[in-house]
């Protein structure tokens, strides 16, 4: 994967399923309230040095033994007014954390924030670093306002735990961003508290326009890409094409291969500046569209032979005893995957089966398709087990992925269980 694929759990502003945000306990370790300038500490005798960011391959394994750079795990969440809105584990990560932060963080959590309806702001950060498989190693947490994260104190804590890392440990930091809503819904726009903060969020998007020359790639995409609303009804994003006068509905994949697409350098100032690829997928998602209800109105009107409704159906009934209301002739029962059992975390398992089909193939066009797959699994919440179950390569089909990717990422499932972990499905 590359360092622009990443992938997550998103909640609705208007979601309540995940109350109680913090997953913090203030006991683990000591406050710092981040008020004063960045420390400049003294280099740590013996310590692991942090690799060069431009010299970083994402998704490329540091772990090595002896280490030769300081090898880390960040887990990091996001939440709005107290409910967990994402959250997301970066692995074999050797930069520094300032620089992930700055170079890959922050940009993802801006762009998470603007997509949203309502309007927040950045209230206090939370880093907990632990020592997980050495229980004798404290957790040291670290609270700041806002983001003004002292990160060389969190570096030089990591790079404090490197003996621990050449025997064997394993180190972690864990980041809580917590934001607030600053549009209070009881009072009037323009005056008072609400009038202040969304002054303050336009003169620090100003601020960061005004250093960069450009809009902040997150940004410039939602705010294009926003539905118009009625008469369309595509959902929060779409792509007007001017050429076919239709609206095309945008998921979460769409608009971020957009972001990176302007990352990369390309122009995106107006819908007719959306990539061909890009184009090819929404142009392939409507035409299955309506092949499909091509089919579904067809087998409704073709069918007249009577239906026998049963109550019940067991499990296992005899072929015989099932027949086909179209022809009355005897059909087979379909079929179902026995149920699998992955160990470990279920998203992990999801990503490194992604790796191991573009493992597999040389073309760039499949390995993108392939991670096009794992994106849409995870969007949908499904994991291995359940995409194994639902056997259903017609949805990835219908998404934009390559009929060829579609079928191999719903049936190699079990092979990849048997290559890689020696898991055998009867």
């Amino acid at each position: 994967m590359t360092g622009d694929d990443w992938l997550y759990e998103i909640s609705s502003d208007d979601e309540n399923d995940h109350r109680g945000g913090s997953d913090i306990s203030e006991s683990d370790g000591e406050l710092d309230h981040g008020t004063s300038p960045h420390s400049q500490l003294p280099p740590v005798p013996g310590a692991l040095p942090f690799l060069d960011y431009h010299r970083w391959a994402s998704g490329q394994s540091y772990d090595e033994q002896p280490p030769r750079w300081l090898l880390y795990t960040m887990q990091w969440k996001l939440t709005l007014n107290s409910r967990k809105a994402v959250e997301q584990t970066e692995q074999n990560l050797v930069i520094a954390p300032s620089d992930f932060w700055k170079e890959v963080l922050s940009s993802k959590v801006d762009g998470i924030v603007a997509s949203k309806k309502k309007t927040y702001e950045a209230s206090a950060t939370t880093i907990v670093m632990s020592v997980p498989n050495d229980r004798s190693e404290d957790k040291i947490t670290k609270h700041f306002q806002g983001q003004q994260i002292d990160w060389p104190i969190v570096e030089r804590q990591l790079q404090g735990w490197s003996q621990l890392l050449r025997a064997g440990k394993r180190l972690k930091v864990y980041v809580q961003l917590d934001y607030v809503e600053s549009l209070s819904t009881g009072r009037p726009a323009g005056r008072g508290a609400t009038a202040i903060g969304l002054t303050e969020r336009s003169a620090r998007m100003d601020a960061e326009q005004q250093a960069t020359g450009e809009v902040d790639p997150w940004r410039r995409v939602y705010q294009l890409m926003r539905c118009p609303g009625a008469p369309c009804d595509n959902g929060q994003w779409c792509w007007q094409d001017r050429a076919r006068k239709m609206h095309h509905k945008l998921l979460d994949h769409h608009m971020r291969d957009l972001v990176r697409w302007v990352q990369q350098g390309h122009n995106l100032d107006t819908h007719d500046d959306v990539p061909e690829e890009i184009r090819a997928q929404l142009y392939a998602q409507e035409q299955q569209g309506r092949k499909r209800k091509r089919q579904d109105s067809g087998s409704d009107s073709a069918s007249h032979a009577p239906v026998i409704i049963h109550n019940h159906i067991p499990d296992y009934v005899a072929a015989s005893d099932r027949m086909s209301p179209d022809l009355g002739s005897p059909v087979s029962p379909p079929t179902r995957p026995l149920p699998l059992c992955v160990d470990g975390l279920r998203d992990d398992a999801v990503e490194a089966y992604c790796k191991w089909h573009c493992s597999k193939v040389r073309s760039p066009t499949q390995k993108r398709y392939f991670e096009l797959a794992y994106n849409l699994t995870i969007e949908r919440g499904l994991d291995l087990e359940l995409v194994h179950e639902d056997n259903d390569a017609q949805f990835f089909i219908e998404q934009g992925v390559l009929e060829g990717v579609a079928r191999r990422w719903v049936r190699d499932i079990e092979v990849y269980l048997d290559q890689e972990h020696g898991i055998v499905v009867a």
